[in-house]
C-alpha cells in the first residue's frame, strides 16, 4: 500500500523535474517591521537550552504568547501558497493542498551545528520516508529573520548553487532527492529560521502516523553545546 501510495507523490515529482529554475530565491520576503517583531519575541529564547536543532518553537505557543506574530506567520503561509500555486500547479499541472503539512515554526541552529547531505521527503536510496509523515513534505519554504552569523549557507550541490540568504528573504523548493541540499556549519553567531513544509494533494493517502524522532535519518550534524537531542529521522 505504501509503495502504491508513494507512486503518486513521485509522479508528481517527475513531472517538477530536475531544474535549478525550481530552486527560488524571493528577496525581502519580510518587511523591515516583521523582521523586528520575530527577533524581538526570539530574544527571549535566545539563551533557552530547550530551543536548539530539532527543539523548536511551534505555531501554537507563538499563538498563544504573541498573537500579533502569530498573525504575520499566518500570512506567511498563504503567500508561500501562492508562490507555490504559481510556480509549482500551474507550471506543472499539479496539485498541493492550500495549508502546510508542517506549518510555519522557529528552529535556532547554534555554533557548529549543521545538517549534512539529505532532502526533506525520501531516504538516500529513493524509497519514501513513510515514518513519521515525512513522505508528505513535498515542498519546502524557509524564511530567515536574520543573518547576522558567520557560515550558516544552504547549498545544493547538483546545481552548484550556495546561497546564505539576507534577512527577510525566503527559499522554495521540492524536498525531494532531486533537490538535496546541506547546511555549512554555523561558525558564530545564532541562525534563526521558519521552515514550513507543504503537500500534494494526490486524492488518497496513507493515514497520519504517530511521530517518532527515532525512526528517520540524521539531520542535525551537531547540536552546538547539548548533541544529546540528535534529531533521527
Amino acid at each position: 500500500m505504501h509503495n502504491e501510495i508513494w507512486s503518486l507523490y513521485q509522479n508528481y515529482f517527475d513531472k517538477i523535474g530536475k531544474s535549478k529554475d525550481n530552486i527560488i530565491h524571493v528577496n525581502n520576503f519580510m518587511t523591515e517591521d516583521e523582521i523586528d517583531i520575530v527577533m524581538k519575541y526570539i530574544e527571549k529564547y535566545r539563551y533557552d537550552t530547550e530551543f536548539s536543532g530539532g527543539k523548536t518553537i511551534r505555531i501554537n505557543k507563538i499563538g498563544q504568547e504573541n498573537p500579533e506574530l502569530f498573525k504575520i506567520i499566518a500570512n506567511y503561509g498563504h503567500r508561500v501558497y501562492s508562490l507555490i500555486n504559481e510556480n509549482f500547479c500551474k507550471k506543472y499541472d499539479i496539485k498541493v493542498k492550500e495549508l502546510p503539512w508542517n506549518p510555519f515554526h522557529i528552529v535556532k541552529w547554534k555554533p557548529e551545528m549543521s545538517s549534512g547531505l539529505h532532502s526533506d521527503c525520501q531516504y538516500p536510496d529513493g524509497s519514501p520516508l513513510i515514518k513519521s509523515n515525512y513522505y508528505k513534505l513535498n515542498i519546502t519554504a524557509l524564511i530567515y529573520p536574520n543573518d547576522d552569523y558567520v557560515g550558516g549557507e544552504i547549498g545544493w550541490p547538483d546545481y552548484d548553487l550556495e546561497i546564505k540568504p539576507k534577512a527577510g528573504d525566503m527559499v522554495l523548493f521540492p524536498a525531494n532527492n532531486s533537490y538535496l541540499h546541506y547546511v555549512k556549519n554555523v561558525e558564530s553567531g545564532l541562525r534563526f529560521t521558519l521552515p514550513t513544509w507543504y503537500t500534494f494533494d494526490v486524492g488518497i493517502e496513507i493515514p497520519n502516523l504517530e511521530y517518532n524522532p527515532e525512526a528517520s535519518k540524521n539531520l542535525w550534524v551537531n547540536e552546538g553545546e547539548d548533541s544529546s537531542h540528535l534529531r533521527q529521522y
